[in-house]
């Protein structure tokens, strides 16, 4: 994930919007049944965040495109749509 145009914002502001990013991942992980022994723990990337998942032999593959990213597809929607232009 990344946070569009994070160049032309404020510390402060990239601070917070990287919290929002975070707490959308983790719950759009959680939606789809996948909990923290899954992955480890999320590393920062600045305007962005990385998730490396366990093994496929602990994590399969469709899972994560049949279920996580749907969820992740929703809740990106539902909070966009809070943000004013």
């Amino acid at each position: 994930m990344d946070i569009e145009g994070s160049t032309q914002r404020t510390n402060p502001v990239k601070e917070e919007l990287r919290k929002q990013v975070y707490r959308v991942v983790v719950r759009a992980l959680s939606m789809a049944g996948v909990n923290n022994g899954y992955y480890d723990p999320l590393i920062d990337r600045g305007d962005g965040v990385l998730i490396l998942l366990r093994p496929v032999d602990e994590f399969p593959k469709p899972l994560l495109l049949s279920h996580v990213m749907p969820a992740l597809v929703k809740l990106l929607i539902v909070h966009n749509s809070g943000i004013s232009s």
